[in-house]
């Protein structure tokens, strides 16, 4: 039991922090979209308002 949490534990912040480099290193938040492998692999902004 103590293994799926560390696991998942792991995941969050791994989660976390991907998103914060995308998002803030990487400033998709102000390019609003990065093609990194054209056209089968593209990050453009949204929120998720709700």
């Amino acid at each position: 039991m103590r293994l799926v949490v560390y696991v998942s534990l792991a995941i969050i912040l791994l989660d976390q922090a991907l998103k914060y480099v995308v998002v803030h290193v990487m400033r998709l938040d102000r390019v609003r979209e990065i093609d990194l492998l054209d056209p089968w692999l593209n990050l453009r902004m949204a929120w998720n308002q709700g």
